[in-house]
């Protein structure tokens, strides 16, 4: 991801703290600790499945806080690609999402 202008989903500092984070397949955490880590850019994954709590998460305070949000860097991704397509195939339809966001 540093190689197309992306930092790591989180920070190495605070992965040390997280202990529950390595070796899961997904870091579940609140709303409130989530906005402490004050990500500058967020790719989301959301479907039918999630929506709901989605549309609840950007109600509230803590989302609107967060530096992505109030600059316009949150960017929904096609979930079926890439958190199910495997192979070369779907690592280069992930690649083109990520070149074609905008600054």
């Amino acid at each position: 991801m540093q190689k197309v202008g992306f930092n790591g989903s989180i920070p190495e500092d605070m992965e040390n703290h997280l202990p529950e984070y390595m070796g899961a397949d997904y870091l579940k955490v609140d709303t409130d600790r989530f906005a402490s880590f004050n990500p500058e850019r967020i790719l989301i994954m959301v479907d039918e499945d999630n929506k709901a709590d989605y549309e609840k998460l950007k109600e509230s305070e803590a989302w609107s806080n967060i530096e992505a949000v109030r600059n316009d860097r949150v960017h929904d991704v096609n979930r079926e690609r890439w958190a199910k397509y495997r192979g070369l195939i779907a690592s280069e339809l992930i690649l083109e999402d990520l070149t074609n966001i905008e600054e």
